[in-house]
């Protein structure tokens, strides 16, 4: 891949990825990475060259690329999964409807999608948390503190914005998803002003 800088769009139709030469506008790349449904979701390992690349998509597999190599290996969550969060050059997370968040380290030999991975790479159980009525809280976005990477904050499918330290969160091999209480992990939550008046009656 040399050092060309490349972006990732996805193809609908025909479940396929296209990498564009960034500097050229170009299309460089054009593979199918196995997903059997739309792709939602991409996003390249940071410190790989744009080697490794992640996507995602509602049926609940998740795909890892390496490009030069032309291989991948397959990820599977019990939900479809709305985004991704590249955290490393070997770690990634993964967010979906049923409000999980979930880390996969590419450094781990176990099969993937078996009970016990799917059970030990739980972080959080952000959809019982009840901030509001709605239901259960899918997690659609996520992003990264580009100064502060420790700093990890959410979005779903409430009006309530999330912030996670990493440091403060429990190890997959803790199985928190069996753990979880009903009180909160992040380090605080962003709520619009409208909310906020509301709570404080004025």
């Amino acid at each position: 891949m040399g050092r060309q800088r490349h972006s990732a769009s996805m193809c609908w139709e025909d479940c396929t990825l296209m990498l564009w030469d960034a500097d050229r506008g170009v299309l460089a790349y054009r593979f199918e990475p196995g997903h059997t449904e739309p792709i939602i979701c991409t996003g390249f390992l940071p410190a790989t060259g744009s080697r490794l690349l992640v996507s995602a998509g509602p049926s609940q597999d998740i795909r890892m690329t390496d490009l030069g190599r032309q291989a991948t290996r397959p990820y599977t969550t019990v939900s479809s999964v709305k985004t991704l969060l590249p955290i490393s050059s070997a770690v990634f997370a993964a967010g979906g409807e049923d409000g999980l968040l979930r880390c996969f380290d590419s450094r781990e030999r176990e099969a993937v999608g078996t009970q016990q991975s799917d059970q030990r790479n739980v972080l959080v159980d952000q959809g019982a948390e009840g901030l509001s009525s709605s239901g259960r809280v899918s997690i659609l976005s996520m992003s990264q503190d580009p100064l502060s990477r420790q700093y990890i904050a959410t979005g779903g499918s409430d009006a309530y914005v999330r912030v996670y330290d990493v440091r403060m969160m429990r190890p997959p091999s803790c199985n928190m998803w069996r753990n979880f209480t009903s009180e909160p992990t992040w380090c605080y939550c962003l709520a619009p002003m409208q909310f906020r008046q509301r709570s404080t009656g004025h």
